[in-house]
């Protein structure tokens, strides 16, 4: 069976390449009306849908990790970004027959064009 969506995390980056890809995705931000300040802070640039064959790229500076109950928590950590793609798509065209099979091998691959786009930034996703 061939995969299709991969979604991977970078790394931790330099504060100039995180502040880069936010300057090119969606902020979303919850305010608290009655005193005006800002609770939350989201920044997307999500895939629309299956159908979707750009790469997303999403600055992030929390994970998930598990407390000492077992249950998963976000905590800070160093800021990365997490790009995900059809990569049936990007290598085949299509996602309908003939697909990667190898996830090790199409991990890498992917990694290898991301790492080989000079206008990376130009493929980012915006909503």
């Amino acid at each position: 069976m061939a995969y299709d969506t991969v979604k991977l995390r970078s790394p931790a980056l330099s504060p100039a390449v995180i502040e880069q890809a936010k300057s090119m995705s969606l902020r979303r931000s919850g305010v608290e009306m009655a005193t005006g300040e800002e609770k939350y802070v989201l920044f997307a640039g999500e895939l629309l849908g299956s159908w979707d064959s750009r790469i997303s790229v999403i600055p992030k500076d929390e994970h998930y990790v598990i407390d000492k109950n077992g249950r998963p928590v976000k905590e800070k950590c160093e800021p990365f970004l997490e790009i995900e793609a059809s990569v049936h798509k990007i290598f085949c065209g299509h996602n309908v027959y003939g697909g990667p099979t190898d996830f090790r091998q199409v991990c890498r691959d992917f990694v290898a064009l991301v790492e080989g786009k000079r206008d990376f930034y130009r493929t980012l996703t915006l909503p």
